[in-house]
């Protein structure tokens, strides 16, 4: 279990429907055993952590380490053994869907390693920058911006494609970088957003199973997309990711 300041500037209404009622609670600790508990909306079936950490926790909570040691003692198994085969095996897949046109540019929000901008730059022949105030990042020949998501900002319209790729259920504000993303976004550019679908790993593994800290937001398809629909996206594509996640491509 980790000791953890809270933020107690939490919404108890649903963020993404605006429902005041019909908020349940879940499980009051996480999958890691940290006393915490989610609200989940009975209409759109966002969930968010209610006793969450402060951002100065959360920046320092990965930057240090602590949330791969973490998920690395949860697994049993080093887990920064195995990320880079992982992403480049998902780059492939998601190449299929998401293609840029050459000479664009494309931004990997949460991109870590820069394994998945890597693969994209070689593949399509565009200029990749991944934005990610993580330590592992090696990936040659692309640009790295150390910053979260939720700090960065640009007033300039400069990228054809964006991609957050199993990141938005860690951004404490995910509602405000998915509006920074499609400011961000050129006209006619394309935008990729995965999610861990709350409700599908929660009938296999329970609540508490699913619930854990690194995740501060549990999405659905509907909460996802009510999100989406909100800050201008129009979704053109869905398709199965993983197990139990959920890609959309969107314009």
């Amino acid at each position: 279990m980790i000791s953890q300041p809270l933020d107690l500037n939490i919404p108890s209404e649903c963020p993404a429907c605006g429902l005041s009622g019909g908020i349940a609670r879940r499980s009051g600790k996480d999958r890691y055993g940290n006393d915490s508990y989610t609200l989940h909306c009975l209409a759109c079936g966002l969930g968010w952590m209610r006793d969450r950490p402060t951002p100065d926790w959360y920046a320092n909570f990965y930057e240090s380490g602590d949330y791969r040691k973490l998920v690395s003692e949860y697994h049993k198994r080093a887990v920064m053994a195995t990320i880079q085969d992982e992403q480049a095996k998902y780059a492939q897949r998601l190449a299929v869907k998401v293609r840029p046109k050459a000479n664009t540019y494309l931004l990997d929000i949460g991109g870590s390693t820069g394994v998945i901008a890597k693969a994209f730059a070689n593949v399509f022949n565009v200029q990749a920058t991944v934005l990610d105030p993580a330590k592992e990042f090696n990936a040659e020949g692309v640009k790295h911006i150390f910053s979260s998501a939720e700090d960065y900002d640009t007033e300039r319209n400069k990228w054809s494609t964006i991609l957050m790729c199993q990141t938005i259920d860690h951004l404490l504000d995910p509602i405000a970088v998915l509006r920074k993303c499609r400011k961000w976004l050129v006209d006619g550019g394309q935008f990729f957003v995965d999610i861990l679908d709350v409700e599908a790993e929660a009938e296999q593994k329970g609540w508490r199973g699913t619930l854990k800290v690194d995740h501060p937001w549990a999405w659905t398809r509907k909460a996802m997309r009510h999100v989406l629909a909100n800050e201008g996206f129009a979704v053109v594509d869905e398709w199965k990711t993983a197990p139990n996640h959920i890609g959309f491509l969107c314009e």
